[in-house]
C-alpha cells in the first residue's frame, strides 16, 4: 500500500475484557521481517505519539452468570421467595415470563439495584410433584449488550394437597345401649400426623355428642 495513512483493525474476541479504557502499545510492530518506507527507503518512524485517551473505549465481552437460590426445604407446602443473583448489573429488567416454570408460578418480582431479585413462587395448588424453575439464556443484557448465561435449574419437591376423606365406615346397624360403642372409621387418601385430640361429632336426639379419636393406622 502507498499513502500516508495506515488503519489497522482488530475484532474483540471472546475473553477480552477492559473496564477502564484500552491504550496502544509504544511502537508499531513490524513481525516477521516486515517494513513501512517512504520513497527515499526511509523507515517509518515507528513510536506513537499523538495517542488520544482511550479511557472511554471499554472492552466487555462478559456475559453476566445467574444464580437461584432460596431456603426453602426440599419439599414445599406454601409459597416462598426465590432469590435470583446476576454476577453483574444489568440493564433491562426480568419480567414473569422470562422464567421457564413447571409445578409453580412466580409474581411480585422486584429489585433496587438490577442485580439481586426476589420473586414469590408459588407451588401448584391441591396437588403434590415435582417443580422446576428455570432462567434462560439472553433474557436480559450488561452494558455492553451481552445476554446473561443461562442459570442452573432449580428443582423442588411440593405438597400442597390437603388430605381428603376417601370413605367412612360406620358402626354396625343395630340398637346400642347404655355402654356400648359407636366405632367410626374414617379413610383418607394420604398419610398424616396427629396433632392433639380432635374429636367427631355425632348428633345423639337433640344432643351432640363428640366421639373421641381411639386409633389409627
Amino acid at each position: 500500500n502507498a499513502g500516508n495513512q495506515l488503519t489497522f483493525s482488530y475484532t474483540v474476541v471472546d475473553g477480552d475484557n477492559d473496564a477502564d479504557g484500552i491504550t496502544l502499545g509504544s511502537q508499531i510492530n513490524f513481525p516477521g521481517g516486515s517494513s513501512i518506507r517512504d520513497a527515499a527507503t526511509n523507515n517509518l518512524v515507528a513510536a506513537l505519539n499523538g495517542v488520544g485517551d482511550g479511557s472511554a473505549i471499554r472492552i466487555n465481552t462478559n456475559h453476566p452468570t445467574v444464580t437461584l437460590t432460596t431456603p426453602q426445604a426440599s419439599t414445599v407446602v406454601a409459597p416462598f421467595i426465590l432469590t435470583i443473583t446476576f454476577s453483574e448489573q444489568t440493564t433491562d429488567a426480568l419480567a414473569l415470563a422470562d422464567f421457564n416454570l413447571t409445578g409453580c408460578t412466580i409474581s411480585a418480582l422486584s429489585t433496587t439495584d438490577n442485580i439481586t431479585w426476589t420473586g414469590l413462587i408459588t407451588p401448584t395448588a391441591n396437588a403434590q410433584g415435582a417443580a422446576t424453575i428455570n432462567l434462560p439464556a439472553d433474557v436480559v443484557h450488561n452494558i455492553a449488550t451481552n445476554g446473561n448465561q443461562a442459570a442452573a435449574t432449580y428443582n423442588f419437591n411440593y405438597d400442597t394437597k390437603s388430605p381428603a376423606i376417601t370413605s367412612i365406615t360406620p358402626p354396625t346397624n343395630g340398637t346400642y345401649k347404655f355402654g356400648q360403642t359407636l366405632t367410626f372409621t374414617i379413610n383418607y387418601d394420604d398419610n398424616f400426623t396427629v396433632f392433639g385430640a380432635p374429636t367427631l361429632p355425632i348428633i345423639i336426639g337433640s344432643n351432640t355428642r363428640n366421639a373421641a379419636l381411639t386409633g389409627g393406622t
